[in-house]
């Protein structure tokens, strides 16, 4: 399994939060995209070289074979993924399968392109803060948002910079940036290198869409229905109607950055999904008692909040009879 990270080039933390289970199924390698002088179809080009060339190590089984690869792809990487794919097959190599995590491929419909002539104007005294705090409100869910903000509450308040007539907006910014930069995975790019990365997207959406139609490989497209950073719900009914071998799964409640939080499970979704499992895991039958994994103590919370009303509703009440008074007492 290769992962291609989305904008930031990292992935670091989706990474880490899906290959302890999906080790269990395959060789897990994920992609660090450093390099903004390169455009997309240079990079698209050398992802796809070394996979078909099999200079990964243990990417060949002990007959000497190729090893079936998956490509997994999360917001911008599922660009990439699907440029790969393309290239993967057009050369008589093509990947097994794909796995799409709210793909960027509606980005030309989405908000956030009508943004970028406004990049520029942003004074760079705020851009870096600005950058994460704008993420920050369209990437995560309510209940990652609610996670996060109470760890600014409980943060030292920021030091004064010297910002001049821009010191608060920059002190504020720079504060909520700094104190939620473990959850944001490498967003600290520069102005010149996002607008960079920016035409990637715009490059790449227009490749990869006009050869959907020609994928033959099966995608698993994962969305999130509250995604505030791009339509993904719509974008994964799309994704079903064009790609010739689509299954899309829409997380109710999920925002943007599905991988980094521990609730979803790619390799559960995979074992659970009858075209992946026969055709790519295989290594077992599913087993509905053995392969059971406690949730984790994130999604524990969630489920008892979600119920809190309907368990207020229809909780027995237990009533008696008061031995003094004869009245009913709970």
């Amino acid at each position: 399994l290769i992962f291609l990270p989305g904008i930031p080039g990292s992935g670091a933390r989706s990474a880490a939060a899906q290959f302890p289970a999906l080790s269990a199924d395959f060789t897990c390698y994920r992609c660090e995209i450093r390099d903004t002088s390169q455009d997309i179809t240079s990079i698209a080009d050398a992802i796809a070289g070394t996979i078909r060339q099999g200079l990964m190590d243990g990417a060949h089984s002990a007959d000497g074979d190729c090893m079936p690869t998956l490509l997994m792809g999360e917001s911008f990487g599922g660009v990439l993924t699907l440029a790969v794919a393309v290239r993967l097959q057009d050369a008589g190599r093509p990947c097994c399968g794909i796995v799409l995590v709210n793909p960027a491929t509606s980005y030309l419909q989405s908000d956030a392109s009508d943004l970028e002539p406004l990049i520029n104007a942003v004074p760079d005294a705020v851009f870096p803060g600005l950058l994460r705090t704008y993420f920050l409100g369209t990437s995560l869910d309510s209940y990652q948002s609610q996670l996060l903000f109470q760890r600014v509450l409980q943060a030292d308040a920021p030091d004064d910079r010297d910002f001049g007539a821009l010191q608060p907006i920059a002190n504020l910014l720079g504060f909520v940036a700094q104190t939620l930069s473990p959850e944001l995975d490498g967003l600290g790019l520069t102005k010149s290198d996002l607008v960079f990365r920016l035409q990637w997207l715009r490059d790449g959406n227009i490749e990869v869409n006009d050869r959907l139609g020609s994928l033959l490989c099966p995608v698993l497209a994962v969305c999130g229905e509250a995604d505030r950073l791009q339509p993904s719900k719509q974008e994964a009914e799309r994704l079903e109607r064009e790609l010739s071998d689509c299954v899309s799964v829409v997380i109710r409640g999920g925002g943007h950055a599905l991988l980094g939080d521990g609730r979803l499970s790619v390799a559960d979704l995979l074992q659970h999904s009858p075209r992946f499992r026969s055709g790519i895991l295989g290594k077992k039958p599913m087993d509905t008692i053995g392969d059971f994994r406690m949730p984790t103590p994130q999604a524990v919370a969630e489920s008892q909040q979600s119920t809190k009303l309907f368990e207020s509703a229809i909780a027995p009440v237990w009533l008696c009879t008061d031995a003094t008074t004869g009245r009913l007492v709970k």
